[in-house]
């Protein structure tokens, strides 16, 4: 059997092929242009790419199906549960601390500034005027100005004088015995009549006060009595910040050169949390310090003599003897002839100082204790 030329087998084929009609083209259009507007955008446009943080919650949009919305507000959650619970990063900026609650019995929080005693008082961010307590008081025992005690306007009297006539031994009968407070002559004319008799005469007593005087005296003050070492100046602390920390707390502004503290009345232990530093302060002190007082001894008398002349009138010319001891003087030709006159030095004034005194007594001791409790 001869072989079919392909080209006229297809030839023929493609002839004895019925051609399509205008309706089943106008239909097969139809259904593409149909089959392209149904197909979903994402068979032509690629999902768009989402950059997620990792971190806390990061993993939240595993299990969202991927929504970028989700994820982010998990994120944000998840932050601000770690700044009201203190877990993670602490929430307080530079310049501020947090301060939870306060403990029972104890007050504030308040600013604190502690200067050397004297010195300015420091303003108060707030306005008004800081509080004022004392610390650091005295160890040092107070001193005293020694005592200077002088009596003035004392005098003494003479000494007393005994003579005896007849003999020079200061023994017998006795003439006379004289005690002065005057300094003037005196002039006697008791003496025997008899004139060139031995004589004889001794001081029996030492001159005596004639005058007390009035007492001046000085020292007895208080020196070298060291006062309150440290003020203590206390301000309202500002506002808070606002900003949530730790368990219920929240920032609170530091100011610098204060310390942040709580105060409680009397000397106390520092709670947890506020023993970064404590201020032992005082808010006064009974101070008693003082020195007894300085008096004056009583003034004494020395010295002193009695010039006895032959004569009237304790004229130097006329012979005399000036007896100025309890030894006995021997005195002759002037205890007689019935003149006989004497002349009286007063004994001079012994000032003896002053009784005592100057000596310190009494104590600085603080009261009204105020303990503060710091976080700075």
């Amino acid at each position: 059997m001869p072989i079919a030329d392909p080209a006229s087998t297809l030839k023929n084929a493609s002839v004895e092929r019925p051609a399509p009609s205008a309706n089943a083209g106008a239909r097969l259009l139809a259904s593409l242009l149909a089959l392209a507007l149904a197909a979903p955008s994402s068979a032509c446009v690629p999902a768009p790419f989402t950059f997620e943080e990792t971190g806390a919650g990061g993993s939240g949009s595993a299990s969202s199906g991927g929504g970028g919305e989700t994820s982010s507000t998990t994120g944000s959650s998840s932050s601000s549960s770690s700044s009201s619970t203190g877990s993670g990063m602490n929430p307080c900026i530079e310049g501020t601390v947090c301060v939870e609650a306060v403990p029972a019995g104890w007050t504030g929080p308040e600013l604190v500034l502690v200067s050397p005693e004297g010195g300015a008082k420091p303003p108060c961010p707030l306005g008004e005027m800081a509080e004022k307590l004392f610390g650091e008081p005295p160890n040092e025992k107070h001193g005293c100005t020694a005592c200077s005690c002088t009596i003035n306007n004392a005098s003494c009297s003479a000494p007393e004088i005994t003579c005896w006539a007849g003999n020079s031994t200061c023994s017998g009968a006795e003439w006379g015995t004289l005690g002065t407070k005057d300094d003037s002559c005196i002039n006697d004319q008791s003496a025997p009549a008899l004139e060139d008799q031995p004589g004889s005469c001794s001081l029996t007593a030492g001159p005596s006060v004639a005058e007390p005087g009035t007492c001046s005296k000085s020292g007895g003050s208080v020196t070298n009595a060291p006062d309150w070492g440290l003020d203590v100046h206390v301000c309202n602390a500002p506002p808070s910040s606002g900003v949530a920390c730790g368990a219920g707390g929240t920032c609170e502004p530091l100011i610098p050169g204060q310390q942040l503290c709580i105060r409680k009345e009397g000397t106390e232990a520092c709670p947890a949390g506020w023993d970064i530093s404590r201020v032992d302060s005082f808010s006064d002190a009974d101070d008693s310090r003082g020195c007894t007082s300085c008096n004056c001894n009583p003034v004494s008398c020395s010295g002193g003599e009695v010039a006895v002349f032959d004569s009237l009138g304790c004229s130097e010319a006329d012979g005399h003897v000036h007896v100025d001891s309890s030894d006995c003087f021997d005195v002759p030709n002037i205890i007689d002839g019935a003149l006989v006159s004497l002349l009286p030095t007063l004994g001079s004034v012994v000032q003896n100082g002053c009784s005592g005194g100057g000596n310190p007594v009494g104590e600085f001791t603080p009261v009204g204790p105020v303990t503060f409790c710091c976080k700075n």
